[in-house]
């Protein structure tokens, strides 16, 4: 019969002696395919307890039973790790971020949670490298508006923002917009272009005062 009092769950079985001895002894084995088991993270989702000599008697009432971790976390433990530095100078991984490149929220629906008031709505481009130039144009192919990113190199960003006005600071209309970007690394290497669906839906507007 199982020990009632000390039942032990164990992860560090790498062979099948180790399994048969931890049989003998008695500790709780999840699984009973010792295939799975053997040379395996087990993860533990499901519990059974063995009857192993077969006799049929369950656990008594109170029976306490404990999970060992064969790796357990100790108070003065020290975890190592190394790090790798930021990569600011290479093309090609710049390139490959040009995929990441997005806007949000889109579609904006009247309101973007980041907004502080009614009085300044914006769209975030995000993922953008040191100099971008965004173009956005409506359906008809007309420039609406021009944004120019360029960081100071110590003041570095991915964002950028665009108020939702057209060049004359007047608000834009409801509707689809498109954004085309030119990208250049912060040593002016070209970087590609990128093109957005943007979607705008304003809120309605009611005067204050007439």
């Amino acid at each position: 019969m199982i020990d009632p009092v000390n039942l032990i769950y164990r992860d560090d079985i790498t062979t099948r002696s180790a399994l048969e001895q931890i049989r003998v002894k008695g500790y709780l084995v999840i699984n009973s395919d010792v295939s799975s088991i053997i040379n395996e993270k087990v993860g533990l989702y499901r519990v059974f307890l063995a009857d192993l000599d077969g006799d049929g008697v369950p656990a008594p009432n109170g029976t306490v039973i404990r999970f060992e971790k064969y790796k357990a976390i100790l108070d003065g433990d020290e975890k190592v790790f190394t790090t790798v530095p930021v990569e600011i100078t290479n093309p090609d991984a710049a390139k490959k971020e040009v995929a990441r490149i997005n806007v949000f929220p889109n579609p904006y629906y009247g309101v973007n949670r980041a907004e502080l008031n009614r009085f300044r709505r914006y769209v975030t481009f995000n993922h953008l490298p040191p100099y971008a130039k965004i173009r956005i144009f409506n359906l008809a192919g007309i420039l609406v508006r021009t944004i120019v990113k360029q960081d100071n190199p110590s003041q570095r960003t991915q964002f950028a923002t665009w108020d939702l006005n057209n060049e004359n600071g007047l608000p834009i209309a409801s509707g689809m917009y498109i954004a085309y970007v030119e990208l250049r690394d912060a040593n002016g290497v070209d970087l590609g272009t990128k093109t957005l669906k943007l979607m705008i839906v304003l809120e309605q507007q009611f005067l204050d005062s007439f």
